[in-house]
């Protein structure tokens, strides 16, 4: 074979080649190696042919060529009953042939692609190595696809609904053979399928919604809701498992929706009115059906509502009746079990959707912070939370976990820090906590839940303890290298502004033992000589005092008050006082005495007659522990307190919100009033302010020249600090 340029006779070479063409396009042809080889070399020897390049001419020859080819198989198909399924399996026997021959010609025809594409700005970049395949499936596509369409199309859609009649039992390998080649007709790293959709798809879609329209409606009028989706669900399987054998992946999104719109969508009232029944009756195996059906789909928003407002009720119900109080055992139990009933919903029927899960979320936000407290209720939910977290941290129960699942439900997260540290202050003043590495868990969840800030005063309550434990232990010291007797008292030196007790008791306070006079004169000494430039003051309202007392015939324990202190060591000597003598004894107002012999009648230490005109001990005091601690019943936290901590609250979120105001107009120096509300709800975290709290708040700053009002228009605010 001459490699270099010479003249041809190109009507011999293109018999040649034209020649070995039909041979290759035959069914069930065999050619020679001699033979394949003679058509590399005739094609080259025509690329290279000079003076001129007879490509070009070979192209439009191979164009002739492959038209008359097509145009042959064509007539030779027409011939076939129109719609029929003979047509389905004779188009793919030809085109098996077609496409193979062709492909066997594109390599043989290797150097003629490159001469073309050299000559021809014409040719895209992405045909560059198949020109003569393009135009044998461009004469296939023109002159058989299209003017067969319909014929196809009708032999099509009868084979699918064979097959939907047969429930799948038909085979469809002629069908997908068709479509096939559709998709292999479309132009090279084509994704648009073009003609795909227009010659089978797009009116696939129709006929499709027009079938299941009409079928859908049948069913869901003979059956029940529950039926239906086990219906709608298996038509749907079924019709994607058929489809998606036969047209490429990228056309599964239209199928869906086109099924949806139908199957689902259409019916979407009568599931809806449904819905809350299965919930109710746990119907688990049509709510997972619903769920695939809808599943991110924007129709399933109402039964996501559906689904808080079950929830919701479901926490509520295990609330008493209205005038009954809550209590904070039961606040929790509520709460929690219904959350957790939620979440288990959620991830066992509707595979932890987000939208489902953010309802549930929802849903414990309006049961714990709604509420029905009781008629006579002053606590809100964050003291019953804060209770109950004290309560726990006293018995040393593993409850904390039920109470920190809800606590991110809880808006009010300001009020239940304050109650929070009070108790706190409490449980470690009297020593009433039940592990300190109890204690010392539960602020780091409330960290980890709401930062460092929300925790650095308990934090530091935990460090004056720590340090008081050690100046005790060096005053201990002290005392003995000085030659002083050990006096059986420990001190607790708390920093101002960190623990929530005033300077002075709310009522009349019972006088200090001489005994403890002593005490706290040699610890001042002792703290004003180390530590210069400090002053104490003592806050004897919260002491304790643990004594030994022998009832009938049992030493116990008791940690007790001043008061309490004072009162039980009258009955040194004698068993039983008349009340007269106890105030003139104490000094205390009757009703300061009053409550300290309550709080020991409570306790079973002491008994009072009928009149209450005199006080005996118990003799016959029989208690499961041998130590007790008689200033629970006075450390409660009374109505008053209660109130105290919201209003201390309220005052705090107005200084808070005024600063975060100034914030964002520092930042933005002009806005609107609603925009101004908006930014600054969504920077607080510790509570859930209201628009007249706010409304008020930009009225102060106003006043306070912080803001002003825009001149152009009264809604805009403008930074004017």
């Amino acid at each position: 074979m001459p490699l270099h340029p010479q003249r041809v006779d190109f009507d011999r070479l293109k018999e040649n080649i034209l020649g070995a063409a039909r041979t290759l396009l035959q069914p069930g042809s065999r050619m020679l190696p001699a033979q394949w080889h003679g058509i590399f070399q005739d094609v080259y020897a025509v690329c290279i042919a000079k003076p001129e390049n007879l490509a070009p001419a070979l192209h439009d020859a191979m164009q002739v060529f492959f038209a008359e080819h097509v145009d042959s198989l064509y007539q030779e198909l027409a011939k076939e009953p129109s719609g029929s399924t003979s047509v389905l399996s004779k188009y793919r026997a030809m085109f098996e042939v077609f496409q193979k021959g062709s492909s066997y010609l594109d390599v043989a025809f290797g150097y003629y692609n490159t001469s073309i594409i050299k000559l021809s700005e014409e040719v895209a970049e992405q045909d560059q190595l198949s020109v003569l395949l393009q135009i044998a499936l461009q004469a296939w596509r023109e002159r058989l696809v299209v003017p067969l369409s319909q014929s196809l199309r009708m032999a099509m859609f009868a084979e699918l609904e064979r097959d939907r009649a047969a429930a799948g039992s038909v085979s469809l390998w002629d069908l997908r053979a068709v479509l096939s080649s559709f998709v292999a007709l479309d132009k090279p790293l084509s994704t648009e399928f073009e003609l795909l959709k227009r010659h089978f798809f797009t009116e696939f879609l129709e006929r499709t919604k027009t079938f299941f329209a009409g079928e859908s409606a049948a069913e869901i009028a003979r059956g029940s809701v529950s039926t239906y989706l086990a219906y709608a669900e298996r038509r749907t399987t079924e019709e994607l498992q058929r489809i998606l054998k036969l047209v490429p992946p990228a056309l599964e999104g239209p199928l869906r929706e086109c099924l949806y719109a139908t199957l689902v969508h259409e019916h979407i009232p009568v599931i809806l009115r449904e819905f809350p029944f299965l919930l109710e009756r746990q119907v688990t195996v049509d709510l997972c059906r619903v769920h695939r059906l809808l599943q991110n789909r924007s129709d399933r928003l109402p039964l996501v509502a559906c689904f808080q407002s079950h929830v919701e009720a479901r926490g509520f119900m295990s609330f008493p009746p209205a005038e009954d109080t809550v209590t904070p055992e039961l606040l929790v139990a509520a709460v929690s079990d219904a959350f957790v009933y939620g979440r288990g919903v959620c991830m066992e029927v509707f595979t932890g959707d987000v939208a489902y899960a953010d309802a549930v979320g929802r849903a414990c936000r309006v049961v714990l912070n709604s509420a029905r407290l009781g008629p006579n209720a002053s606590a809100t939910a964050a003291d019953l939370l804060a209770r109950f977290c004290d309560n726990v941290l006293r018995k040393g129960t593993d409850n904390l976990d039920r109470l920190f699942s809800i606590f991110v439900f809880l808006e009010d997260k300001d009020i239940f820090q304050r109650v929070y540290c009070r108790l706190l202050a409490r449980r470690l003043v009297h020593a009433l906590y039940a592990a300190l590495e109890t204690e010392e868990a539960s602020i780091e969840r409330l960290q980890r839940e709401c930062g460092c800030e929300y925790t650095s005063k308990m934090k530091r309550m935990f460090l004056d303890v720590s340090l008081s434990d050690r100046l005790n232990a060096e005053f201990v010291e002290h005392q003995r290298t000085q030659g002083l007797r050990e006096l059986p008292a420990r001190f607790l030196v708390l920093q101002t502004g960190v623990w929530p007790f005033g300077s002075t008791a709310t009522g009349a306070e019972a006088p200090l033992p001489p005994s403890f006079s002593e005490a706290t004169a040699l610890f001042k000494d002792y703290y004003e000589t180390r530590f210069k430039g400090r002053k104490l003051l003592w806050l004897n309202h919260i002491a304790t005092v643990d004594l030994r007392a022998l009832l009938a015939g049992r030493t116990y324990e008791l940690s007790c008050t001043l008061g309490q202190y004072a009162l039980l060591n009258l009955f040194q000597d004698t068993d039983e006082m008349a009340t007269e003598a106890l105030s003139r004894h104490i000094d205390l107002p009757p009703a300061e005495l009053d409550k300290i012999v309550s709080s020991l009648v409570a306790a079973r230490i002491v008994l009072v007659n009928a009149d209450r005109s005199s006080v005996s001990i118990n003799t016959r005091y029989a208690g499961k522990r041998r130590r007790v601690k008689l200033m629970t019943v006075l450390t409660k936290e009374t109505t008053g307190a209660i109130q105290q901590v919201r209003v201390e609250a309220e005052d705090d979120r107005s200084l808070y919100l005024q600063a975060a105001i100034v914030r964002v107009m520092k930042m933005r120096k002009e806005l609107s009033v609603d925009d101004l509300q908006q930014e600054v709800v969504a920077q607080c975290k510790r509570f859930v302010p209201n628009i007249p709290q706010l409304k008020r708040c930009i009225e102060i700053l106003i006043e306070k020249d912080y803001l002003k009002r825009s001149e152009l228009d009264k809604k805009m605010l403008q930074y004017s600090a």
